[in-house]
């Protein structure tokens, strides 16, 4: 069963959000998700290899449930759907990239919900790309380097 769920996929896709979640405005613009603002320590990389992006994953999850996966390889499997690049057009030279960046297989954390009426996956995500036109704001920059020593270098006797 385990080679099996590992090559699953479930076709899913991202809700769409408005950039401020409180105002309910009809004509407002709607992204994929957003870079989330709080600083995930735990991530190694976190800041300048690796960003945190949050959004609502639509997926009917309880029919995978009652057909008796788990919630850790539902979300792996859309997880793997979200990692694939979209399909090359005719013609065309380059090649796609994933839509997000190159998502981590494990998400950081997940929690299966309803929003609206609709059975979602909250969740975020780790991405590589800092900066995505798909999602609300960009990944923010931290420096990776220990604070440096001030003064004059002595000189060894």
């Amino acid at each position: 069963m385990d080679e099996e769920t590992e090559l699953f996929e479930i076709e899913c896709q991202m809700l769409k959000l408005p950039e401020f979640s409180v105002l309910k405005n009809s004509d407002s613009e709607f992204k994929d998700g957003r870079y989330m603002a709080s600083c995930y320590w735990d991530v190694k990389g976190f800041g300048y290899k690796r960003w945190v992006i949050g959004g609502y994953i639509d997926v009917n999850h309880e029919a995978y449930i009652e057909a008796g996966f788990c919630e850790e390889d539902i979300v792996a499997a859309c997880i793997r759907h979200l990692n694939k690049p979209p399909l090359r057009k005719k013609y065309q030279r380059r090649l796609k990239n994933p839509l997000y960046g190159n998502l981590e297989e494990k998400p950081h954390q997940f929690k299966l919900r309803e929003k609206d009426g609709k059975s979602v996956i909250e969740i975020a995500l780790i991405t590589d790309k800092r900066k995505n036109s798909r999602l609300w704001g960009e990944g923010q920059r931290l420096s990776q380097t220990s604070i440096p020593k001030l003064g004059r270098p002595r000189k060894k006797a």
